[in-house]
């Protein structure tokens, strides 16, 4: 190339003790020095963030509360009913909640994080003597975490036109649970409705 001076390299070799074909020492790494403080990630819609939305409001049955999605406003609810607000960014109300999940605390979700996949998505500790309901969009298949933790109940919720099933599980003394993806279906439609959580007293 034009300009590019000639010179020359020298790599050196040396032989290493090798055991049945293989060496007896590590070769040496690079030293890579760690930054003073930690640097502030800004990820990707399909890359892991991890965000933890701590109970500021004290629900009377969810005791700790964690959220990994992207959306940064999900948080926990109390007193559900109808005309409530559903999700943090969508206009969406309750509508002939049934009675079990009347008065419940509630996660208010996002809809823009229903096709988001983790399988720690939610992380939800809750008081002894507590039910936790989740209620999924018919139109997706259970995820395994759901179907693994909780049962199908008679009951039902419509979201956007949509059904979705409310699942149980029984809290007989304090307890974490993990909750997953809403969906592993990458092409879901793309008004899927994100799962609902809710705990009431049992």
């Amino acid at each position: 190339c034009p300009g590019l001076k000639p010179a020359t390299l020298t790599v050196r070799s040396v032989p290493i003790k090798t055991q049945n074909g293989f060496s007896t020492e590590l070769p040496v790494m690079p030293v890579i020095p760690l930054p003073a403080e930690r640097p502030v990630i800004t990820a990707a819609w399909d890359e892991p963030q991890i965000r933890e939305h701590k109970n500021s409001q004290g629900g009377k049955f969810i005791t700790e509360f964690s959220y990994s999605g992207p959306t940064s406003s999900v948080r926990v609810e109390q007193a559900a009913r109808d005309g409530k607000k559903i999700f943090g960014d969508s206009n969406a109300s309750f509508s002939g909640l049934p009675a079990e999940l009347k008065d419940a605390d509630y996660v208010q979700g996002a809809t823009a994080d229903a096709r988001y996949n983790a399988v720690d998505l939610m992380e939800i500790a809750v008081k002894a003597g507590s039910t936790v309901f989740v209620a999924h969009d018919d139109r997706l298949a259970r995820p395994d975490w759901l179907t693994r933790q909780f049962k199908a109940t008679d009951a039902s919720l419509t979201v956007g036109g949509h059904a979705m099933k409310v699942f149980q599980h029984t809290v007989s003394n304090d307890e974490s649970l993990t909750l997953g993806t809403n969906t592993e279906n990458a092409n879901a439609p793309a008004d899927s409705s994100m799962y609902i959580v809710f705990v009431n007293r049992r």
